[in-house]
């Protein structure tokens, strides 16, 4: 989006946080990061890889937690979320 207007940016960045998808996708990445260093520190791989070790760590969680969100979408959920009151939105885009 290399020179792009501040507006366009703006608009993008709103796009992808209402975005339920990408909500969810960021929300398992995290946590697959977090688990994946957890583990890294707990069994003390850090101490013997030093700082690279725990960021390979982290990297290999994030696609932990990618693989995890797919399994969890469209193997378990079928792809599809939860029905919520779609009221508000009758009518608009």
């Amino acid at each position: 989006m290399q020179g792009r207007q501040p507006i366009e940016w703006q608009d993008r960045s709103w796009r992808l946080l209402e975005n339920e998808g990408q909500l969810e996708t960021d929300d398992w990445t995290y946590a697959g990061m977090g688990a994946a260093a957890a583990a890294a520190v707990a069994t003390g791989r850090v101490r013997a890889l030093g700082w690279r070790g725990l960021v390979g760590a982290t990297g290999l969680g994030s696609v932990g937690g990618v693989v995890g969100y797919l399994a969890w979408r469209y193997g378990i959920n079928g792809g599809k979320f939860p029905d919520k009151n779609r009221s508000e939105r009758e009518g608009g885009i």
